[in-house]
């Protein structure tokens, strides 16, 4: 099971990296030569999308990985997966279906979602700072709700100016919780409170901390012995 979660890693990580070099080399070929067509323009938004991709799925990945909330986890790599794809499909087959591209749009915020919740869900906050959590979760989905009335609407309902207030507000409070939670994770080091209600969650993260460090201790003994083997 270690190995699948840390080869899934491995594969995000490395189709990050890629996707990253290729994009730097098309973007250094294309402003050298002066030749910017369409295919270019293709190939460059192909390893933007996949680079983009990759970091969302790493940051499901390392949630699901941590064994933070797994079954969300797991959703939002799907989600990102089927985003992608459906980018790519449309970019390549030149896709004019003005639906379809309104649906991917909504899939990409909801995507960008997933992939921040379950980065901060990394933290591990004791209960009296959980409502930051919740409140992480009511600002991205709310996010996610404005940008898709602004896809699928002509702003019949709200006034354009009145969105746009709204969608700023909500991206500094996004911007706020993204700060305040790795602060109160720090702050809740060794303060985790123990009661009835989280008395289960507690020892599975005793446990979890415990089987990390035991693997951990296994891969440097296996380099130590690698390295024993060489002398």
């Amino acid at each position: 099971m270690t190995d699948h979660r840390v080869s899934l890693k491995k594969v995000f990580l490395y189709s990050l990296i890629v996707s990253v070099c290729l994009s730097a080399l098309f973007g250094i070929i294309a402003i050298l030569s002066g030749d910017f067509g369409d295919t270019e323009i293709k190939i460059l938004l192909t390893s933007l999308t996949i680079s983009a991709a990759s970091l969302g799925g790493l940051c499901c990945g390392a949630a699901y990985e941590a064994r933070r909330f797994p079954y969300f986890a797991t959703a939002g790599v799907l989600l990102i997966g089927m985003t992608a794809l459906m980018i790519l499909f449309g970019l390549w087959t030149e896709l004019d279906w003005d639906l379809y591209w309104r649906m991917v749009g909504m899939m990409s915020t909801f995507s960008g979602a997933f992939a921040h919740l379950c980065l901060l869900h990394m933290a591990r906050l004791k209960s009296s700072y959980q409502y930051v959590t919740w409140a992480a979760y009511t600002v991205d989905f709310l996010m996610c709700g404005i940008v898709s009335y602004m896809i699928w609407s002509d702003f019949n309902l709200f006034n354009e100016e009145i969105i746009f207030r709204l969608l700023g507000v909500d991206a500094i409070l996004i911007g706020v919780v993204s700060i305040l939670i790795p602060i109160l994770h720090r702050l809740s080091r060794g303060e985790v409170e123990v009661s009835g209600d989280n008395y289960e969650a507690v020892l599975a993260n005793i446990d979890e901390e415990i089987v990390k460090l035991k693997e951990r201790l296994n891969e440097l003994e296996a380099q130590k012995m690698k390295l024993l083997e060489i002398v």
